[in-house]
């Protein structure tokens, strides 16, 4: 089944946004809580690594 990034935007309009991304055969998408995009890279690492 193909799988998709869904991205819900909440505009100072107060308009909401819909964003969707297909994932690619070899791609995998990840939600981190972090500090920053290094922190983010950091933790997926060591999940992998695990």
């Amino acid at each position: 089944m193909t799988k998709y990034l869904l991205r819900k935007i909440h505009h100072t309009t107060d308009e909401v946004f819909l964003d969707a991304t297909k994932a690619k055969d070899n791609e995998t998408f990840v939600v981190v809580d972090a500090e920053s995009a290094e922190e983010a890279k950091e933790r997926v690492s060591k999940e992998d690594d695990e």
